[in-house]
């Protein structure tokens, strides 16, 4: 369904985007057996573990990276970012195992009707709300292209990666260690005080780290870009401040 959807949308690649797919579509398998153990650690607030893993994880995934693209180019890239999950899942099937000994997983097929409607009904909004943003972005970068050609599409997508990188940081804490808190909850006691951490946490981290991106915004386009995406920086500002509220919100 994957290559048939990009077949579509991409006619001109052909199948030689095709092992691009598949690698792509095992590192998401990968991404997502590495997120049982993941969770099993948060569910039990081994929030140490989890650090150390996300730490050793990013730097092995960023070892795998440079070391497939410097050599072997795209595919080698490819590579890299679908065996990168696997380390992480043996890193947490490792914390586990230390751990919580007496947690034993092993994936295996079992389908809940259940869980397979309400996983169907979440990730149909997912991927429509996920699809409606790659439409807008579609749309602002014709309009960019048309205006200023691919310059200014430039300036557009390094304040675009930029904002993404750092404000996905504070949405990814929320995703791996709050949320699976919130389910673990036993009562709506528990619930609360769950709600009320992540609130602190969110109230505590964002407002600082939006409000030192905002000021640092020059100087960080220029060291991950160069002088020629100056441009990009006021409209960086615009995006972080809209992050202010978003973060609240």
């Amino acid at each position: 369904a994957i290559v048939a959807g990009l077949y579509l949308l991409h006619p001109k690649g052909g199948p030689s985007a095709w092992p691009l797919i598949a690698l792509a579509g095992a590192g998401a398998v990968g991404s997502a057996l590495a997120a049982v153990p993941s969770q099993v650690l948060t569910v039990e607030a081994r929030l140490r573990s989890l650090t150390q893993i996300g730490i050793v994880g990013a730097a092995i995934q960023t070892v795998l990276v440079v070391a497939g693209t410097v050599p072997f180019g795209l595919h080698g890239q490819f590579t890299a970012l679908a065996l990168a999950p696997f380390a992480g899942l043996a890193l947490a099937l490792g914390a586990v195992a230390r751990e919580l000994p007496g947690f034993r997983w092993r994936p295996r097929w079992s389908l809940s009707r259940s869980f397979a409607q309400d996983a169907l009904r979440f990730g149909t909004l997912s991927l429509a709300a996920a699809v409606g943003l790659q439409f807008a972005l579609t749309v602002v970068r014709g309009v960019l292209e048309v205006q200023g050609g691919a310059a200014l599409n430039g300036q557009f997508q390094s304040a675009w990666a930029i904002g993404g990188a750092y404000f996905g940081f504070v949405l990814g804490g929320l995703g791996s260690f709050a949320f699976p808190r919130y389910a673990a909850a036993r009562n709506a006691a528990e619930l609360d005080v769950e709600v009320r951490g992540a609130f602190r946490f969110v109230m505590r981290v964002a407002p600082p780290a939006i409000l030192a991106m905002i000021a640092f915004r020059g100087p960080l386009v220029r060291l991950l870009y160069s002088a020629s995406f100056a441009k990009a920086i006021p409209l960086m500002g615009l995006m972080m401040a809209g992050d202010l509220a978003r973060a609240v919100v």
